[in-house]
């Protein structure tokens, strides 16, 4: 489940394994692993809705002939997804 990256059921899988065997530190582990993955994932889907907002602000502001402010804005998208991908590559698969 882990590898199929069905990581809510592996998690449940591990916490069952936690409470049939509390001493175990296996499942204990792989449930920190777990959170560690959901977590980069939630931080990524974040950085993916606030770069499609910045492009959509910024393409509101090239509409309107607004070019500085298009400018800063697509600027600003350009930053969320350069830090994107940097986290990208820092992450475990």
């Amino acid at each position: 489940m882990l590898a199929a990256k069905t990581y809510d059921q592996a998690r449940a899988e591990y916490s069952n394994g936690t409470a049939l065997k509390p001493t175990e530190q296996y499942p204990k582990d792989k449930i920190a692993e777990i959170d560690k993955v959901l977590s980069a994932l939630a931080d990524q889907k974040a950085k993916d809705e606030q770069y499609k907002s910045a492009i959509e602000t910024a393409d509101k502001f090239f509409g309107d002939k607004s070019y500085d402010q298009a400018k800063s804005t697509y600027q600003s998208a350009i930053a969320i997804n350069l830090q994107k991908n940097i986290q990208n590559k820092r992450s475990p698969k």
